[in-house]
């Protein structure tokens, strides 16, 4: 009977969840395209200025009074304990959320302003932590005859295991 009771439990807990999945599947988009959406400038610079962003009934703001530029061309590193406020940073410039008060623009454009397509085709964001390569080295030497049979190699080839150990390396992973 204890086996029943706990399926039964199980069972109404998935039934729960997926409610929720369904209710936020069907829940209308936070932010929309504005109505005559412009277009982003040449360049990629990232200017937020007194960004301002709160989680609806949380007890604080997110984000009170932040600014950054991030020139192109250049590493930048948002670091800090979790919760300190680096994915919502993201998050607002990919327009997931929009700022409550401040700017957030990119290429010289208020993201609010900008198309959802265009600004999310030219930001890449990579999450926490970040995944590159998943499996082994000898899973991608099966992948590399499938995917580029014309080569006649099945294996990674000569000149991309360098390539790859470099950007382990840069990723801070270390090959034995």
């Amino acid at each position: 009977a204890r086996g029943i009771d706990d399926f039964v439990a199980g069972l109404d807990a998935a039934f729960a969840a997926a409610v929720r999945v369904r209710e936020v599947v069907d829940a209308p988009p936070q932010v929309t395209d504005p109505a005559s959406p412009l277009g982003l400038g040449q360049g990629s610079r990232v200017d937020l200025e007194q960004v301002g962003f709160s989680y609806p009934h949380a007890a604080r703001p997110a984000l009170d009074d932040v600014t950054v530029r991030v020139e192109p061309g250049t590493w930048s590193y948002l670091v800090g304990v979790s919760g300190s406020g680096k994915s919502t940073l993201a998050h607002l410039l990919l327009r997931g959320w929009d700022a409550e008060c401040g700017s957030v623009r990119f290429a010289g454009t208020e993201v609010s302003a900008a198309g959802l397509d265009e600004l999310r085709s030219r930001i890449a964001l990579v999450p926490q932590p970040p995944v590159v390569l998943s499996g082994t080295v000898a899973d991608w030497e099966s992948w590399t005859g499938l995917l580029f049979p014309e080569s006649g190699q099945y294996g990674v080839s000569g000149a991309l295991i360098p390539v790859m150990i470099d950007l382990a390396n840069d990723l801070g992973m270390y090959l034995e």
